[in-house]
């Protein structure tokens, strides 16, 4: 069950790996159950107490808490919720943060919320909020390294009736390369007629610069850097000889290249590896005797055409890596024996078997299936061995003294294999 009954369902996105349900009661996070663990799971939890609790934000059964739009960016996720005002909430620390007051304007008196749609680019983030009557002011905020937010308005659409949806995307046909195009969805009535016709505006962003609306040359960032999380192949405890990597792209030449680095287990620093130039592939070698028990690779993206002839050639794409890396699992013992089974039989030392040979049968195929390692104690050591029984198998056979009458003997053969238990 998702909060109450009673509240609908507003909005669902994903963040953060999972799940996040929107109702009129509150805002949800699905906790997925994981295997191995203790922690209660496969359940939604109520994360949104703060963001109820807050100033100027409904109550439950109101639309002020429906999150309209939802947007992740750095680890944050930002919202414009149905009564316009704009927040940033962070799943990991459980922290909400009124980012409302950067949308004030000067030329209109209240703080109130008054946001309508959001997009980002790499430096900054772009929000639309309602102006004055009939205008909505493109709002550009940027994060400084401080953690501070700054804000200015960078346009104003002026005989508008409201604002749909707004979206970055890349220059298109007749527009240079180097630049990106805010893509704005509108409507008004301003232009003949009654009814509010839909809409569309472009407007070209130029980039690398802080303040987009002082730089009058659009320009591209020649060079940027992609770290990977850490690939271990499932296996974190075994150490590893990396071999090969093959980077797999798209555009790469002389002109636009990438530079590798990786960085084994705890290092402090990234090591280099050879640039890449040629596309579709090129297969790099690691340094001889590299190994570790995880690594993550680092992609130096770069380009030399950032102006005049050929600027609008692109950017160096990578698609995909393959790396190659070959280990060795730690050695583990094995035990091989066969022996034979009888009623009364002393076995151990000193010990007697109990029950019958087909019940001693049955508890070895019993534990022969167990997935938890079993402790073996052996003979000449106090120190038990974790480990499995394997191959369980019951043979019979005939003996023939030299005097005397044959007998029959049943046998069983059993192998035992260490196991890593730490």
């Amino acid at each position: 069950m998702v909060g109450d009954n009673n509240a609908e369902f507003t909005n669902l996105f994903e963040y953060d790996g999972t799940l996040y349900a929107s109702k009129e009661d509150g805002l949800f996070r699905y906790e997925p159950y994981i295997p191995g663990t203790s922690v209660p799971a496969n359940r939604f939890i109520k994360v949104s107490p703060e963001l109820r609790a807050a100033p100027g934000v409904g109550t439950a059964g109101s639309d002020q808490f429906v999150i309209d739009k939802f947007m992740e960016r750095n680890g944050w996720a930002y919202f414009i919720l149905k009564n316009k005002q704009f927040w940033r909430y962070d799943g990991r620390a459980n922290r909400w943060q009124d980012l409302t007051e950067f949308l004030r304007n000067d030329t209109v008196s209240d703080r109130g919320g008054r946001a309508k749609a959001m997009t980002q680019d790499a430096r900054n983030i772009y929000v639309m909020a309602e102006g004055s009557a009939n205008e909505f002011d493109l709002i550009i905020l940027n994060e400084g390294t401080d953690g501070r937010f700054r804000s200015h308005t960078f346009h104003t659409l002026a005989s508008v009736s409201d604002i749909h949806g707004m979206w970055m995307r890349s220059a298109f046909t007749g527009i240079s390369a180097n630049v990106y195009v805010l893509m704005i969805m509108y409507s008004d009535t301003f232009e003949g007629g009654s009814t509010d016709v839909p809409k569309f505006r472009a407007i070209i962003l130029p980039s690398n610069h802080e303040i987009m609306r002082h730089n009058t040359t659009a320009r591209v960032q020649p060079s940027g850097q992609i770290v990977t999380s850490y690939m271990d192949w499932n296996s974190p405890d075994v150490d590893k000889s990396f071999n090969k990597l093959t980077i797999l792209s798209e555009g790469l030449s002389t002109s636009r290249t990438v530079a590798l680095g990786f960085e084994a287990d705890d290092d402090s620093s990234f090591s280099t590896l050879p640039t890449v130039t040629t596309s579709p592939s090129q297969t790099v070698s690691f340094p001889a005797n590299t190994t570790g028990r995880r690594v993550r690779l680092r992609y130096g993206l770069n380009t030399t055409n950032t102006g005049g002839s050929g600027a609008g050639d692109g950017s160096p794409v990578v698609k995909g890596h393959v790396l190659r890396a070959s280990w060795r699992p730690t050695v583990l013992r094995a035990w091989e024996f066969s022996a034979e089974v009888a009623e009364g039989a002393h076995g151990g030392p000193g010990g007697v078997m109990n029950g019958s040979v087909s019940e001693v049968l049955s508890t070895l195929r019993t534990l022969e299936q167990k997935t938890a390692p079993i402790k073996f104690t052996p003979m000449d050591s106090a120190t038990a061995i974790d480990g499995h029984i394997k191959d369980v198998q019951d043979t019979q056979m005939s003996i023939s003294p030299k005097s005397g009458v044959p007998t029959i003997q049943r046998r069983v053969s059993v192998r035992i294999e260490e196991a890593i238990v730490s």
